[in-house]
């Protein structure tokens, strides 16, 4: 794991200059301007390229319109910056106080899938020091070929059926979406992955139909080397998660949520985008 953390003459330095700045056209010159900034941008992205994921630390700043922007230096800007806390009545993944399981997003979107995914924690939890993780596939492919070749075919030959209603939770199309895709696949020379338990059990228990054994075996077999070989870690206020979304999968252990006298809660906070 590779934490990337900024000075503290870097930290107060970007601070004192981004507030000065309002638009996205503003953030954008700065960035372009900055040489500490380009420097840092183009640091990212070799360990990217490399590590598959990385922990950006010290690069804090309360503006949605900066976050995008950064976002921005990756690829074509996705979706929207979703701002969430935890919630007892959630529907959907970003606000689930429950553990979230192994999954890359928007796994369902065939064409338009991001490329990569950036979570940063704006409060922290109140109670509970929560974990995120990373399963990088590559490393997972190269110990299957040692240890079990025959699942790793299964993997890539296979399709395994999804469903949902629109791509993800911004997207305002709810049209039914099923797909029938290998967990993992290549492409480009590099291994890449598609998968979401939730999705797959969701199309069984949309349609009323069983799950096949050897199914059902070689999705649990997956998981369990997947767990076997995750990089787990805590992400401190104000960190930025930047991940390969199509080369990795990610999970989050369980958020508590304390309630104020007011009536109100007080709970782990992220901010998160893609690009692609």
């Amino acid at each position: 794991m590779t934490i990337l953390k900024l000075s503290k003459l870097f930290q107060d330095n970007q601070q004192i200059n981004l507030k000065q700045l309002d638009t996205k056209d503003e953030y954008r010159d700065y960035i372009k301007n900055n040489k500490s900034f380009t420097n840092l941008i183009s640091s990212i992205k070799t360990i990217l390229k490399e590590d598959k994921y990385i922990i950006v630390r010290g690069l804090v700043s309360d503006s949605d319109k900066f976050f995008e922007v950064f976002v921005e230096e990756f690829g074509l800007f996705y979706g929207a910056v979703e701002k969430t806390g935890i919630k007892i009545d959630c529907d959907y993944t970003g606000c689930n106080r429950k553990a979230l399981g192994l999954h890359n997003d928007d796994a369902i979107d065939i064409k338009n899938q991001p490329k990569f995914g950036f979570i940063q924690v704006t409060n922290p939890d109140p109670v509970l020091h929560v974990m995120n993780g990373i399963v990088i596939i590559s490393e997972l492919v190269n110990k299957l070929k040692y240890e079990n070749p025959d699942l790793l075919k299964s993997l890539l030959n296979n399709p395994v059926p999804m469903l949902s209603y629109g791509v993800n939770y911004v997207d305002k199309n709810n049209d039914e979406i099923v797909i029938n895709e290998p967990v993992l696949y290549k492409k480009n020379n590099e291994y890449h992955v598609r998968f979401d338990d939730s999705r797959i059990g969701h199309f069984y228990y949309k349609n009323k139909l069983a799950q096949s054994s050897n199914e059902l075996d070689m999705i649990e077999k997956f998981i369990k080397v997947s767990h076997s070989i995750k990089h787990e870690f805590h992400l401190e206020c104000g960190d930025i998660l930047i991940h390969d979304n199509l080369t990795t999968l990610h999970d989050r252990s369980e958020c508590s949520i304390e309630i104020n006298f007011d009536g109100s809660f007080n709970t782990r906070e992220i901010r998160a985008c893609f690009a692609r």
